[in-house]
């Protein structure tokens, strides 16, 4: 590189000293030719050191600021007739009245059943014990508490009802057959053979497996697969000569109940149910005709309302 430019720099002088011979000739003095030989060397050099900076010249580089962060804005909640946004619960339209449902009731129209929701925008647990409804009427229903584990080993002690995204209550104004309120799970189903609930349990028990019984006389087998979901063998089918003879088979009729759906099943992660049955024992004081439901929290914030 430091060749070339060299190189330019002779070539330049040459076309210099050209130019100021050729101004000698046209009989200009010795002092204007070698002023015109300074003018060009310094205009080249000055030129083509130019050239080559731009030509190696590149601008700085410079960062782009990101743009400022702009947080999508909430949308507006408009509160309900003869409420302020104040007023509003921090589980605002979280938990949802879902259903009111009503019914006879000696000879009567009256509201049998309140449903709950919990809604899909619902992130955490939440405990709605103690959250209470009421009605035009000024009637108040308290959500009391509930048995979450139906354990048949244990004291069934009835704790704070806590709802995640997807739970379901229902609350009945009739008392519950079973004593107790309590959160269904896959083996409840079971408790139908000895109790009449209305609506009836969900009998999702889970199947009889067959290969755990291939081993079984054909008698037993038939007996086994007899039974169909959520059913406990009889006791006739119990004592049956060739079972009582069998004594594998009688063991394993004697674990198809809730105690040995339970045992069995009950670390499952997906055990307990998102549905909770609450008996109220008392009537609900709503108007059955029509009404506005409105749904409050323990600090006295609305979550809800439901007009029928």
């Amino acid at each position: 590189m430091h060749r070339i430019f060299s190189l330019i720099l002779i070539i330049l002088f040459i076309a210099a000293l050209y130019g100021a011979g050729s101004a000698l000739l046209k009989g200009k003095s010795l002092k204007e030719a070698f002023s015109f030989v300074s003018q060009s060397a310094s205009t080249s050099f000055k030129k083509s050191s130019t050239d080559s900076v731009s030509k190696n010249y590149s601008p700085p580089k410079t960062e782009k600021k990101p743009s400022a962060y702009l947080e999508p804005q909430k949308p507006k909640i408009n509160p309900p007739a003869g409420f302020t946004a104040e007023q509003l619960s921090p589980y605002y339209q979280k938990v949802r009245l879902s259903s009111v449902s009503r019914g006879t009731v000696s000879g009567n129209k009256a509201v049998t059943q309140i449903a709950l929701r919990a809604d899909s925008s619902l992130k955490e647990e939440i405990n709605i014990t103690g959250w209470k409804m009421k009605g035009n009427k000024g009637d108040w229903v308290v959500v009391p508490q509930a048995i979450n584990d139906l354990n048949p080993l244990r004291f069934w002690n009835e704790g704070d009802i806590i709802v995640n995204s997807g739970h379901y209550v229902y609350l009945y104004r009739a008392s519950s057959p079973m004593v107790r309120s309590f959160r269904l799970n896959k083996c409840t189903g079971y408790f139908n053979e000895f109790y009449k609930f209305a609506p009836s349990l969900p009998n999702n028990c889970p199947g009889i497996d067959r290969d755990e019984t291939i081993s079984f006389t054909g008698k037993c087998q038939n007996i086994i697969a007899s039974l169909g979901r959520c059913r406990v063998p009889t006791s006739n089918q119990l004592n049956d000569y060739s079972v009582l003879g069998e004594s594998a088979c009688r063991a394993y009729l004697d674990e198809i109940n809730y105690r040995g759906c339970y045992n069995r099943y009950h670390s499952d992660v997906d055990f307990l149910s998102k549905e909770w049955r609450i008996w109220l024992n008392k009537s609900i004081g709503f108007d059955p005709l029509h009404d506005r439901i409105l749904l409050f929290d323990k600090n006295g914030l609305l979550v809800d309302e439901k007009i029928y």
